[in-house]
């Protein structure tokens, strides 16, 4: 979730792809949590207990509901919504239902900013260690490993070499970005239509 579907760009974007037949693939992440606050407390259809993909309805395009922890899932749900785009048919919306186990906030600035809460707010907002523990013995990271071990498409020294250029290309897009100057303010107005 997030202010998009609080300011209308989110409800706009999926009525011009539906009446244009756009080939696009929404991806709606639903991390259970809008910057602080529990998806069921600010959206009607969480609230009702429907899945965020209900939305679709309303544009008379598919929607569908997966368990954005599991990637096979996630790829299966994908490829058939993107057939469709490919033939013709317009958008499909797909809500990717997964919990983000870090607090709200980058991490990335050095130093780190400090967040309102240092903890995740499952935790920090509503005293809800249950909710993250569970989440977090379902990490998605581990359980796929697992599986690529356990059914020998990956060694543990492939998946180690494929750790250690992730994190070394994260290294280094951090440290371009870090080093990089800072735009002139004249850029601020480049590639601005409204």
């Amino acid at each position: 979730m997030g202010n998009d579907d609080r300011d209308g760009a989110f409800f706009e974007t999926l009525n011009l792809a539906a009446i244009w037949k756009l080939p696009v693939v929404f991806i709606l992440e639903n991390n259970e949590y809008q910057a602080y606050t529990h998806v069921g407390l600010e959206d009607a259809t969480a609230q009702a207990g429907d899945p965020l993909s209900r939305k679709a309805a309303a544009f008379s395009i598919p929607g569908v509901t997966v368990d954005g922890t599991d990637p096979l899932l996630v790829y299966d749900e994908v490829a058939k919504a993107a057939e469709r785009a490919r033939a013709g048919n317009g958008p499909s919306l797909i809500e990717s239902k997964f919990y983000r186990l870090s607090a709200h906030g980058n991490t990335i600035t050095v130093p780190p900013v400090p967040t309102q809460f240092p903890e995740h707010e499952a935790i920090g907002v509503y005293g809800n260690k249950a909710e993250y523990r569970a989440a977090k013995e379902n990490d998605p990271l581990p359980r796929f490993r697992t599986h690529l071990l356990g059914r020998g498409i990956l060694t543990e020294a492939e998946l180690q070499k494929i750790d250690n250029g992730a994190s070394a290309e994260m290294d280094a897009a951090v440290e371009f970005a870090l080093a990089s100057p800072l735009p002139a303010p004249e850029e601020a107005t480049k590639y601005v239509f409204a």
